[in-house]
């Protein structure tokens, strides 16, 4: 399971960074009826060229006004007036630049496009200039000695300040132009400064912090000055709250924390423990307060706005003017304390979330989607969820021993509804109060999501009652209206994250009987919203209720009804479902959920009289036509890219192209092999290679295995590269060799040849002594789309492990070819047998991606074009790679935990996959590794050891040259370091430590699988294998070709920054 990433609204910031707008309309002397649309913006427009200050100032308060009504900002981006504001924000009149900057806030914080048109409009140049002209140097806001004395005058030069940070917010968070222009102007250097309190103030603070908060957001390079940062963050959290205000201190606090794990790239893993302690303090801090209670002391002093006893203010009078303005600070304390709380929440969830095991649309776009493919296999292993590996002890012993698990349930707590209709009556702070207590409980939400995920059951057990929790969670989607879509998304994503993990758990949970008897409220709510993803939610929450009542011995009661009628329910109600979709794009990814979760509670034969009492497979048989023909339809709408790829898969697909490739590369021998620009990154490959197989040869000879007993099956061999390893392992008896290019396969059984001809000289030499080399056969397939158990000369043969590297991506092209590629590997494959392999890493290929902010990477010795776009389909994502004297040919990502999920169908466990460098740190200090490591040559010694040379000319080593440079600048006293450098392997003279920034870390090293039992369905046929080969070979793999560009999964806030809840990056 991966995390959820909520998403922002719109990609807009905030539009005040402080919780509360500006003043409204009546405040700035303009009627609600602005007059016709295109005389009221002709007239902003000539105001705006006034040589009287007053006149520009009062036309950009009318443009403020405007911004906020549709048909007036229809007309305001019709015409260049951001090219006429945007000067303004230089203007001599200081007056003038507040409302210049407000104004274009206003209207920044609309959409997207108006930002847009800001930036083309260039408004981003007079911004920079405002900033660093009039604020860096000696400028500090008004003193307090003067605040005091003049309470409600307004700081003109604060508020500007204030203003045109947020509009540069606002700008960063839409595009790239923006924060490339944030980063060349060192602006992030800039706003360090006002992050001292005790100079600049709260106000001026906070909004700093925030706007750093979000450029520093996986662009570490927006401060320069890493070291200076932290020691203002550090002060910035020694801060007591004497003379301050609590609230907006803990706020800045809490953005502050945001800052720093921003600048760890959201790893705290290798990260001090005291200063881990402390960021979790400062969270936990803020989650301690109860925002119920503030809440409730807030709106007691809310004045009433209607009845009888109306309390109504009138501005003119002193003391009137003193009431509002505390109330706006009051408003403001409560607001500033939400927001800490919220982003106290998206900071816990980033923090023990891991970056590599999601794919995800960074920007998060309005539907929030997932890059990749289904959700993780409700029923995955529970090592999956371990944590204590993957987050600092600190955080672990705050989420299990302090108490922060409790405080995050804490805040999905709702205000009493008295109170909430008290608050929407004060429009102008009460409603923003509620609608910001809304925010904090959908956030809350996701992050218990994203703590179900990664804690074990048995650690969510210690902190919270996994039934109280369930039954609350039930109660607010009861009572949650079904209008409210992001509540009841970020309810049934939760409930779904918490059963989920009861059913990983794969026995009978003692809280079974309380979590399955709330199936007529899902059923309710599954009619009541019309949202596709809650709709999912709800489906995937009955198949978990249904498995988890599968566990049960069939003659148990709950709740008074045996467990057949209960299954029963289950099934009618995704029957009712599916056969009354609306076949849309949406109705054909939740036809594809339905199918899904049906497969996997009658995956066994136990009630196959609920499957005949309810008709189940003639009524999906009867549905097979309708799917067809709507998923032909749905094809012609698909679009370019999935049109090129149908005409792809009808041509043959790219099968053609990669044999042709492979074939054409000629057999040039070792010395031609020991000449080539990547012969480390060959033997490196190799070496990876022979300790998976040495791995899994250890297991089998632990099981008993036998020397010249095992049968071995190397899918996709190639040329033969992996000959000497089945050779040495002194195990395999026989071995297939399989592959699609018929030129390459010559060349393996050639290779085979001379080894088997050299191996039994020599054991004639020896007198016969010593075992027999393994027989072997050579198969020319496509493994993606053929069957291979009818190629064999002998079907029945089983093997005991079967080898599979460099080569699985190119079976991602399609659903049916993965799928045919994994048949392939396991349908001869022994009960305890493995199958292991390497192949790309994904995950990494589309961060290189993102961080190259385009579509090309590499450099001399590599090269990777995409040629798909984000989302990336689960299937068919493809790229072009070329690896100088090796590869030339298009390739797919694999989404690796959708491989995993499809693997367990054909019940093989997953037993560890590492990418490259953390595969070298788990092997490289064992003896046996080393030795061969140093044997095979496949590291490089930089600098060079007395005496020796380099392989290659000096200048290819400069990326290594810097690192040793650099690390000998921070460690003086120990200057060899090690680095693996794209192709180059540099080695610290006793000692690897290694880093993979090149092509190594776009490789990942998968095994082992374990095939523990082949599922019914698979091996023996019968009902439920009816049901198998007669809707899912027709529909499932329509659904899911049909699928690819549309089915996405929302993430559930609108504020938070968190996590999905089964994703992938």
């Amino acid at each position: 399971m991966g995390k959820v990433r909520s998403k922002k609204c719109s990609k807009i910031a905030r539009s005040d960074p402080t919780g509360l707008d500006k003043a409204g309309e009546e405040e700035l002397g303009v009627c609600a009826d602005l007059g016709p649309v295109t005389v009221f913006v002709q007239t902003i427009v000539e105001q705006l060229h006034s040589h009287l200050a007053e006149e520009r100032d009062s036309g950009l308060n009318s443009l403020s006004v405007a911004s906020s009504k549709p048909a007036y900002l229809e007309e305001i981006l019709k015409s260049d007036i951001f090219k006429v504001v945007g000067p303004l924000l230089l203007d001599p009149s200081i007056s003038v630049r507040h409302s210049a900057a407000g104004a274009l806030r206003n209207l920044s914080s609309v959409n997207m496009e108006v930002c847009e048109r800001m930036i083309a409009a260039d408004v981003l140049t007079p911004l920079v200039a405002l900033l660093k002209q009039k604020y860096c140097g000696d400028w500090v806001p008004q003193s307090k000695e003067k605040k005091t004395k003049h309470p409600y005058n307004i700081d003109s030069s604060t508020e500007a300040f204030v203003e045109a940070v947020t509009l540069l917010w606002n700008l960063c968070e839409v595009g790239e132009t923006a924060v490339k222009i944030f980063n060349r102007e060192k602006l992030g250097d800039v706003l360090c400064q006002f992050l001292n309190v005790d100079t600049y103030g709260l106000r001026v603070s906070v909004c700093s912090a925030l706007c750093l908060y979000s450029a520093t957001e996986d662009n570490p390079d927006a401060v320069t000055n890493h070291s200076l940062l932290e020691e203002f963050l550090m002060k910035v959290f020694m801060l007591k709250s004497d003379g301050l205000d609590s609230w907006q201190l803990m706020y800045l606090q809490t953005t502050c924390v945001g800052i720093l794990v921003n600048l760890y790239k959201g790893d705290v893993r290798n990260r001090a423990p005291d200063t881990v302690a402390l960021l979790m303090k400062i969270l936990n801090a803020s989650l301690d307060v109860d925002h119920v209670a503030e809440i409730n002391k807030f709106s007691s002093e809310v004045p009433l706005s209607n009845g009888s006893h109306a309390e109504v203010y009138h501005r003119e009078s002193e003391s009137d003017l003193k009431k509002i303005f505390e109330m706006d600070e009051k408003c403001e304390g409560v607001v500033a304390l939400l927001s800490s709380q919220i982003l106290s929440l998206e900071i816990l969830s980033n923090i023990i979330t891991s970056e590599d095991e999601v794919w995800e649309e960074e920007d998060e776009s309005e539907e929030s989607v997932e890059d990749f493919g289904d959700d993780m296999n409700a029923e995955e292993d529970v090592e999956m969820k371990e944590i204590c590996a993957d987050i600092p002890s600190e955080v672990y012993e705050s989420l299990t021993s302090a108490g922060s698990v409790t405080k995050v349930l804490g805040k999905i707590k709702n205000i009493p509804v008295n109170v909430a209709q008290i608050l929407n009556e004060d429009e102008s702070r009460g409603a923003k109060v509620v609608r910001k207590c809304n925010i904090l409980r959908s956030t809350a939400l996701i992050c218990l999501q994203n703590l179900v995920e990664v804690l074990s059951l048995s650690d969510l057990e210690k902190c919270i009652g996994i039934v109280d929790v369930w039954t609350g969670l039930g109660s607010a989607l009861e009572q949650c209206e079904s209008a409210d879509e992001t509540m009841v998304e970020a309810l049934t994503s939760a409930m779904r994250a918490l059963i989920q993990s009861i059913v990983s758990q794969k026995a009978v949970h003692t809280a079974a009987n309380q979590l399955c008897a709330g199936f007529s409220l899902f059923h309710q709510v599954y009619e009541a919203v019309t949202i596709c993803k809650v709709r999912v939610n709800i489906i995937k929450i009955i198949g978990c209720m249904g498995l988890l009542l599968t566990r049960f011995p069939k003659e148990t009661i709950l709740n008074g009804l045996n467990l057949e009628t209960l299954i029963t329910q289950i099934a009618e109600h995704l029957i009712t479902c599916v056969t009354s979709l609306k076949l849309d794009r949406e109705g054909l990814w939740l036809a594809a959920e339905i199918f899904d979760t049906l497969f996997d509670v009658f995956a066994e034969d136990d009630y196959n009289s609920v499957l005949k009492s309810t008709a189940l497979i003639p009524k999906l048989k009867a549905l097979q036509p309708t799917f067809k023909k709507q998923v032909r339809g749905e094809r012609r709408s698909l679009g370019e890219n999935a049109a090129s790829q149908h005409s792809a898969t009808a041509e043959g697909g790219l099968a053609p192209v990669v044999a042709s490739h492979y074939n054409a590369i000629e057999e040039k021998g070792l010395e031609a092999r020991e000449d080539s620009t990547i012969v480390i990154l060959r033997k490196y490959n190799n070496w990876a290679k022979s300790m998976n197989f040495n791995d899994a040869m250890e297991n089998l000879r632990e099981a008993g295995k036998r020397y010249n007993d095992l049968v071995g099956l190397d899918l996709c061999c190639g040329k033969g590269g992996d000959l000497r390893k089945w050779e040495k392992s002194r195990m395999m008896r026989h071995v297939v060799f399989v592959d699609i290019a018929e030129v390459s396969l010559a060349n393996c059984k050639e290779r085979y040849e001379e080894i088997y001809r050299k191996y039994e000289e020599q054991r004639r030499r020896r007198g016969g002594r010593g075992s027999a080399f393994f027989t072997a056969e050579f198969i020319v397939l496509d493994c993606t789309k053929d069957s291979l158990k009818s190629k064999l000369l002998n079907p029945e043969m089983e093997f005991d492990i079967v080898s599979c590297q460099f080569s699985f991506h190119y079976s991602f092209e399609s659903y049916l070819q993965a799928k045919q590629m994994l048949t392939n590997a396991t349908e001869n494959l022994k009960k305890g047998g493995y199958f292991i392999g390497t192949t790309v890493n994904a995950d990494r290929m589309v961060k290189r991606r993102r961080q190259c902010k385009g579509d090309e990477f590499g450099n001399e010795v590599y090269h990777v074009r995409f040629e798909c776009n984000e989302p990336y389909q689960t299937y068919g994502a493809r790229y072009f790679f070329k690896l100088q004297d090796a590869i030339s040919c298009p390739e797919f990502l694999v989404h690796f935990p959708t491989l995993e999920q499809l693997a367990t169908k054909f019940e093989l466990k997953l037993l560890y996959k590492h990418p490259f460098e953390k595969f070298h740190e788990l092997h490289a200090a064992r003896q046996d590794a080393r030795g061969l490591l140093n044997g095979m040559g496949a590291l490089e010694c930089y600098p060079p050891t007395s005496g020796e040379a380099l392989r290659f000319e000096e200048k290819q080593y400069d990326h290594a040259r810097k690192y040793v440079d650099e690390t000998r600048a921070r460690n003086p006293d120990d200057p060899n370091e090690v680095r693996v450098e794209d192709h180059y392997v540099c080695r610290r003279r006793n000692r690897d430590s290694t880093i993979f920034p090149g092509v190594y870390e776009l490789y990942l090293i998968y095994g082992i699988w374990l095939v523990s039992e082949y599922i019914q369905w698979l091996k023996n046929g019968g009902t439920v294998g009816e049901l198998v080969d007669d809707v899912v070979a027709t529909v499932e793999p329509l659904l899911d070709e049909a699928l690819q560009g549309s089915k996405k999964q929302s993430k559930t806030s609108q504020a938070a920054k968190a996590a999905p809840s089964h994703a992938l990056v």
